[in-house]
């Protein structure tokens, strides 16, 4: 399995992997959007936490930290890890059964071929369970396709992709962590002490992306397909196996 994440910005990304890895869903490859050194850092203190030793690799090659700030993220840190960037020669492709993209995936458009994709981002009009701050909003901009567009196109018209399920944020930003702490606690305590932190109305985008890639069929989907409107996202009906999540679990 392949993770693509901007860990260490959102605090979601980092409980999403803390939230696979103890549902023994472990990460071969943790793709770092764009991979900043720290970001590598935040990376390999979760997976030491874990003692897992999946590959890391960045999104780009030769950043620093620059005005980069982890934030709540520093518990994480200080111990770094040797990494690839996906714009070395010898990464032409990923092989995986299943891939999880839950940030903006710069430079991995045309390189994935798996059997399903689950990415974080566009937007579901049809949504069964409206939220207030959608009202009568039919297209939206979503962080994760626009921090990259031309690589989510890519990965939205690839043929190597069989099935792609696309949870748009208008949905996401339903599932807070008071939703998800009624179901889960962090055996890690380090990872329980970063969750507690958090208010309880914040909204967990990729822990329900990453939920959903466990089992979509616990979720309700509308066979529709991304379309941007500018540099905005709404669905259209297609015939393809493309998902775009309209509710929560059944």
């Amino acid at each position: 399995m392949l993770v693509l994440t901007d860990l260490g910005h959102d605090p979601d990304d980092a409980i999403a992997l803390s939230y696979l890895i103890e549902h023994n869903k472990i990460p071969d490859v943790i793709i770092l959007s764009p991979g900043f050194p720290k970001q590598v850092e935040i990376a390999t203190g979760i997976c030491d936490i874990y003692d897992i030793a999946p590959t890391i690799i960045t999104c780009k090659d030769g950043l620093d930290d620059g005005k980069y700030n982890p934030g709540k993220h520093k518990v994480f840190t200080g111990r770094s890890h040797n990494t690839f960037s996906l714009t070395h020669s010898k990464l032409n492709a990923f092989i995986e059964s299943e891939a999880l993209i839950i940030g903006p995936p710069t430079n991995l458009g045309n390189k994935l071929k798996c059997g399903t994709m689950v990415f974080q981002g566009g937007y579901s009009p049809n949504s069964i369970d409206p939220l207030k701050k959608f009202d009568k909003i039919e297209a939206v901009q979503s962080f994760n396709p626009c921090g990259a567009k031309n690589d989510f196109n890519l990965l939205l018209e690839s043929r190597e992709i069989v099935n792609k399920f696309y949870v748009g944020k208008n949905v996401c930003h339903g599932y807070t962590k008071s939703d998800l702490t009624q179901e889960w606690v962090p055996e890690s305590k380090q990872m329980f002490e970063f969750l507690d932190k958090l208010s309880d109305d914040k909204a967990m985008h990729d822990v329900l992306a990453a939920k959903c890639l466990l089992d979509p069929l616990k979720y309700q989907w509308e066979r529709a397909k991304p379309v941007w409107f500018g540099n905005k996202l709404s669905t259209i009906p297609t015939e393809e196996l493309i998902f775009t999540l309209i509710g929560e679990q059944r």
